[in-house]
């Protein structure tokens, strides 16, 4: 049977075409289940994890390890007024170095650490924005879950990064830079939403779009 060459971003497809120059590659992104990734009440969600209903929340999730920048996010709360607080779902092996680090820059009161957290869904929606401050990422599905929450992201330009992220919501910096990203927590924090992030998750990256383009492609790929 003939093969289908699929990328899950335009970025992963230029690297499968230098490696197979003659493949014809198809761009599938990945999709997020939008019943289960939904906007929900912030106070609810709020109470649930006992996180304070009156600061600005940045959060993030992930796994703690030096990949995902969680360092470069602390040391960007080090520049960001009393008023915004970093919160981090994830665990891992860096754990105690980060804690230790929110502590030597005194903003520990404004870095809590919830480890793992089931049913990420629930978490996000307590946030005002969702930040990645990863140093290397492939097509990161926590954008996608985070803006079909109806979240701004602000998020390190590696990977494919900028093909998910919502141009009119959302903003790019430089990676293992916490000076930028502290001026672009505080700009996304500050300004009014003119659209929903959820809208632009809608419109690209649906599950369900998701399945029906791999049905296609094997379909295609099947009649050839």
């Amino acid at each position: 049977l003939p093969t289908a060459h699929v990328a899950v971003s335009m970025q992963a497809a230029d690297v499968m075409r230098r490696m197979l120059p003659r493949a014809n590659i198809a761009v599938i992104p990945n999709g997020v289940d939008l019943d289960r990734f939904r906007p929900r009440s912030q106070a609810l969600a709020r109470s649930r994890f006992g996180l304070d209903l009156d600061r600005t929340i940045v959060g993030t999730a992930g796994r703690l390890v030096p990949v995902k920048g969680h360092d470069i996010l602390i040391a960007a709360a080090a520049h960001l007024p009393d008023g915004i607080e970093v919160v981090i779902a994830g665990d891992g092996p860096e754990r105690a170095r980060l804690e230790a680090m929110a502590r030597a820059l005194r903003i520990a009161d404004r870095v809590r650490f919830l480890g793992h957290v089931d049913g990420i869904e629930t978490l996000l929606p307590a946030f005002d924005v969702f930040c990645l401050p990863s140093r290397n990422e492939g097509m990161p599905r926590s954008l996608l879950e985070a803006q079909a929450c109806g979240l701004p992201v602000i998020a390190t330009d590696v990977g494919a990064v900028r093909e998910v992220v919502c141009n009119e919501t959302g903003v790019v910096v430089p990676a293992n830079d916490a000076v930028a990203l502290a001026n672009a927590i505080r700009m996304v924090a500050a300004r009014p939403a003119s659209c929903s992030p959820r809208d632009f998750a809608v419109r690209n990256f649906s599950w369900k779009d998701t399945v029906q383009s791999y049905k296609r492609a094997a379909e295609a790929c099947h009649a050839a």
